[in-house]
């Protein structure tokens, strides 16, 4: 077996989606899996061959996409970049700030991307280019919301033995639902303070925060608002921005973006009919699988983005145990 392949970590739900898009990419794909149940299953249904040592799988790579349990995460990206190969990690990069500056040093000599994969939706890159043409002074705020009943979340499996019920693995509201943190960053820049309550509302006997309220001080003064959740019974995504001329509003399930002014309503973007959440996937992978090939291309989600993320999760959880305002460290 020649090292052509792409070494997908994990084969959970997100593990077995990166394998089948990066297939459907026409790449080769191989698979390792830290447990042995189900491995006949796994190499029958999705037709790749499935390691359990991952040092052995790693020799037969070319890059590595990390879509394990949160906690999980570092470990396989340090082996793997200590390799020179290059790693595209699942969100968010870690549940703490261990070994991150090996992270970082093993980082500058290859390529990383963090999938942050709502960076790529249509809607949302119209919004980035009409905030961008503002200054800072002019946008007054904001609120983004996201949620679901985690139930619904994984069909036939068990939320209360996944990592996302287990605040310890990486879990939770706040940590599963990070895209909301990283596009607010992706918009408005670095956070300077974090204020959090981390609630466990529901009855679902989790170990882990469900509802999850954040209000964000951006160091270019910019504040707003994030709710997070595992308990609403419908999906729900929503970006809503106030500036001083105009309120942007951009709904995740039907995907427009529509710009509103005293009684005027007007959508401004919307994805093609055939459109689905998958799209986003694909377009970072297929952007992830072009920087191999030329490594001068900007990663759509860098290693940098992906820290700053984590340094909000991290004050945020301190927020929450103090109950108070709490700096965002500048570190990384």
């Amino acid at each position: 077996m020649k090292n052509q392949n792409i070494l997908v970590c994990g084969a959970g739900s997100i593990g077995k989606r990166h394998i089948k898009n990066l297939k459907f990419l026409g790449e080769q794909v191989i698979v390792w899996r830290s447990r042995s149940n189900l491995i006949k299953k796994l190499e029958k249904d999705l037709k790749v061959k499935v390691f359990l040592n991952l040092d052995e799988a790693l020799k037969y790579s070319k890059a590595v996409v990390i879509a394990t349990s949160t906690d999980n995460h570092m470990n396989i990206a340090l082996k793997a970049l200590k390799l020179g190969k290059p790693i595209f990690i699942e969100k968010p990069i870690s549940n703490n700030k261990k070994n991150i500056n090996n992270l970082i040093k093993l980082g500058k000599k290859n390529i990383i991307e963090v999938g942050h994969q709502l960076r790529m939706h249509p809607s949302i890159v119209i919004l980035k280019k009409k905030l961008k043409k503002l200054s800072p002074k002019s946008i007054m705020g904001y609120r983004f919301v996201m949620g679901q009943d985690l139930r619904q979340w994984r069909k036939n499996s068990n939320y209360r033995k996944n990592y996302s019920s287990q605040s310890s693995r990486g879990g939770g509201a706040m940590y599963d639902l990070v895209h909301q943190i990283d596009i607010a960053v992706w918009l408005f820049g670095p956070v300077e303070h974090v204020f959090a309550n981390l609630a466990r509302r529901s009855k679902l006997k989790i170990r882990a925060d469900d509802f999850t309220n954040l209000i964000l001080i951006h160091k270019n003064g910019v504040t707003g608002q994030i709710q997070l959740d595992m308990v609403s019974p419908a999906y729900r995504g929503e970006n809503e921005i106030v500036t001083k001329d105009n309120v942007f509003y951009f709904n995740l399930v039907n995907g427009k973006l529509i710009r509103k002014k005293k009684f005027f309503s007007k959508i401004i973007s919307k994805p093609p009919k055939k459109f689905i959440r998958n799209d986003l996937f694909i377009s970072q992978m297929k952007h992830f699988l072009k920087r191999l090939k030329n490594n001068n291309i900007d990663a759509a989600c860098s290693l940098f983005d992906g820290i700053l993320s984590l340094n909000v999760l991290l004050a945020a959880e301190k927020s929450h145990i103090k109950k108070k305002l709490i700096k965002v460290e500048k570190k990384f």
